[in-house]
């Protein structure tokens, strides 16, 4: 029981995190010419993988779908099946890239005997580096099978760096508390 708990609270806790860096994005960054590309919502998505792992796709699946359906239902240039394409991409690119990791024998975990350090914000970004890529692969491969897409390289661009400026602040925000935390 204390499993399934678990995993509802891990698709919980995702899922409440994405819609809101969605929302959030969409109400400041969409449709704004070169801010659109800086696609934050793409950090959540690392750290999802990152930290709870495959459990918690769900709740980046099911942000995707209400995402869709509620607050992009005025769009009329965007077609479901683009979107599910696109949506596709986003959450199996990670699982893709931890999967090719795991393949070349690079272990990822918490300390010095990893070779990859999911604390180490370096390591992050230089995931979020290779997730980016992967993306960039797997729309290429639905354009070719499935629906011709538009590859924007611009959106690859935006989601390394939007997934790298949200983890940056992230990363600044737990600093500044830890110091914060020292002087009192």
């Amino acid at each position: 029981m204390k499993i399934y708990l678990d995993v509802l609270l891990s698709n919980l806790i995702v899922f409440s995190i994405f819609i809101i860096t969605l929302i959030l994005w969409k109400i400041y960054f969409y449709g704004e010419d070169l801010l659109t590309y800086i696609y934050f919502p793409f950090g959540i998505i690392i750290l999802t993988f990152l930290f709870f792992g495959n459990i918690a796709i769900f709740g980046l699946i099911f942000g995707f779908i209400i995402f869709r359906y509620i607050f992009l239902t005025s769009d009329i240039y965007l077609n479901d099946t683009i979107f599910l394409i696109y949506s596709l991409s986003y959450v199996f690119c990670m699982p893709i890239l931890l999967l090719i990791l795991n393949l070349l024998n690079f272990k990822i975990g918490i300390g010095n005997s990893y070779e990859i350090d999911k604390t180490n914000i370096y390591h992050v970004i230089l995931v979020t580096f290779f997730a980016s890529i992967i993306y960039l692969i797997l729309i290429f491969i639905f354009s070719l099978f499935i629906l011709p897409i538009k590859i924007d390289v611009y959106s690859i661009i935006g989601n390394f760096i939007g997934a790298s400026l949200l983890i940056l602040i992230l990363k600044l925000i737990f600093v500044i508390q830890f110091f914060v935390r020292k002087l009192l």
